[in-house]
């Protein structure tokens, strides 16, 4: 009986380790990989819109 209890105690152990280090890797690739492009996409944005706008109040001369 004792070996089984560790046996279940060692398999949520590692469960636990494996779900903490996911947790950290995707905290991680969210603030160093995803956040400095997001700031570029929004102001890229802007200017895009900007020029849609732009285009759409342009007037066509025959």
């Amino acid at each position: 009986m004792d070996e089984k209890a560790q046996g279940a105690i060692e398999y949520i152990l590692l469960a636990g380790a494996v779900i903490l280090f996911v947790v950290v890797v995707i905290t991680i690739i969210r603030t160093y990989v995803l956040a400095p492009g997001a700031n570029e996409t929004q102001s890229h944005s802007g200017e895009y819109f900007g020029f849609l706008e732009n285009f759409s109040n342009a007037t066509v001369t025959p």
